[in-house]
């Protein structure tokens, strides 16, 4: 039988958004979550496969560490494990008649070099009709060789890779 499917954008494919495993207190006071998965806020740009760790100091006060790879791609492909980020991040819940805050360090690297380092904030509300608006403001710091440095950096650790699987 010939699947005329195969090679075509029709073709049935698997694909996970998000898949992970999460241990938490009942309380939920103290959370770790591996896995691929998305982060909405703490600066964190959309999916990654990687971990998060939350620990409530009290009912308002929560404090975050984030860390894995950029997931770059819809694709089931490997995430580039050259491009990795860690991040901090607080959680101040229910100030000011009901406004939640959030504020965050992150910082990306390739290839070791610093990709991108962002500080900044969030500000949630909730309104009457529970719908929920956010303001997000970042004093975003993004730092690139010039490319011809950059292209060379790289093509060096290519070669260093090459020699290391001789």
């Amino acid at each position: 039988a010939y699947d005329f499917l195969e090679n075509t954008r029709f073709r049935p494919r698997t694909q996970f958004s998000n898949v992970y495993a999460e241990l938490s207190t009942r309380d939920r006071a103290s959370l770790v979550r591996v896995g691929r998965q998305s982060a909405a806020r703490g600066g964190v740009l959309g999916r990654f496969d990687g971990g998060t760790v939350t620990y409530a100091l009290n009912d308002k006060v929560a404090v975050n560490m984030v860390g894995g790879l950029p997931v770059e791609s819809s694709s089931n492909a490997p995430p580039n494990a050259d491009k990795y980020f860690v991040g901090f991040n607080t959680d101040l819940k229910h100030f000011w008649d009901g406004w939640d805050f959030n504020a965050y360090y992150i910082e990306q690297r390739d290839f070791d070099l610093l990709d991108r380092r962002a500080i900044g904030g969030t500000r949630e509300a909730e309104g009457e009709a529970h719908d929920r608006r956010a303001v997000e403001v970042a004093l975003v710091t993004v730092f690139r060789d010039r490319a011809e440095e950059h292209e060379r950096t790289v093509q060096r650790a290519r070669e260093f890779e090459d020699l290391r699987g001789l």
